[in-house]
């Protein structure tokens, strides 16, 4: 898993998303997938709306990022299994759950995040989570470009890539 918040296993990504629900209430609504097939390897590009529930200034919001997650599936044992998810992110804004009361969120604040993925950046910082700025988002094209790339090497060969670069053991 490599996301705004973490970056690690699935397992540890499972615990971590235990603690953040303690801070934040998340959920994702997850759209139709294109799933590439080659040999024992799958790729998958599903579009997808995060939602972070909550306070901002003491208002309550529903924080939406728009993205597309680039999925990873190997075929083990005649079993698909996940083997890796990034995303990328195209935009995001904030909705007040109460159309009348609006956060007061100075611009510099928001300045200081990417404008792909800021209004989640700030939710995240906003309730003691941390937030990267180095992940593949349509500001940057180039991040999102070698993302892509790094997939399609990952399902064409036999060799694993880790982070964007093949790796000799298996």
């Amino acid at each position: 898993m490599d996301i705004s918040w973490f970056r690690g296993t699935g397992a540890e990504f499972a615990k971590a998303s235990a603690g953040m629900a303690a801070r934040l209430f998340s959920f994702h609504e997850i759209g139709a997938s294109i799933i590439d097939i080659c040999g024992d390897r799958a790729l998958g590009d599903t579009t997808c709306s995060i939602h972070l529930v909550g306070d901002l200034e003491g208002i309550g919001v529903d924080v939406i990022g728009y993205v597309r997650n680039r999925t990873r599936a190997k075929r083990e044992s005649g079993q698909w299994r996940l083997a890796g998810l990034r995303t990328i992110y195209i935009h995001d804004l904030i909705v007040p759950l109460n159309p009348s009361s609006v956060p007061q969120i100075l611009p510099e604040v928001l300045e200081k995040y990417r404008r792909s993925y800021r209004a989640l950046s700030h939710m995240l910082v906003s309730h003691g989570l941390s937030a990267r700025d180095d992940l593949p988002g349509v500001d940057r094209p180039g991040t999102v470009a070698a993302l892509i790339a790094s997939e399609r090497a990952w399902l064409n060969s036999q060799t694993p890539v880790v982070g964007g670069t093949q790796s000799a053991s298996t």
